[in-house]
């Protein structure tokens, strides 16, 4: 699109979740450039937000929507499992995943 670029910032932090912790990871793929400053202000949101509550974002055509599902401790770590569905051109990406929040007060995906 134009007007978007993108830099990358491998450990680039968006909202409270780190980014760039695995280059080319799957749940950063499905999203637009331009579209991942509001996927992961949701992705924040719902974080550090209610669990089994549905976030949503919107960017133009774009949207989708954010769940933890489960919150648990890892060792010195609070953790929560998430489920996200998103639709990017027309097309659906429905994940699972993990996320921590470390030492430096940021969530991580696992």
């Amino acid at each position: 699109r134009v007007g978007c670029e993108s830099h990358g910032d491998g450990g680039a932090v968006a909202g409270g979740v780190v980014l760039g912790w695995l280059p080319g990871h799957a749940l950063v793929q499905d999203y637009d450039c331009c579209d991942q400053r509001y996927a992961f202000s949701t992705y924040d949101d719902g974080f550090n937000g209610d669990i089994d509550r549905e976030y949503d974002w919107r960017h133009g055509d774009n949207y989708g929507t954010f769940r933890p599902t489960r919150e648990y401790r890892d060792g010195n770590y609070i953790c929560r499992d998430f489920h996200t569905v998103n639709y990017r051109n027309g097309q659906r990406f429905e994940r699972d995943g993990t996320a921590c929040r470390e030492d430096d007060g940021y969530w991580h995906l696992r």
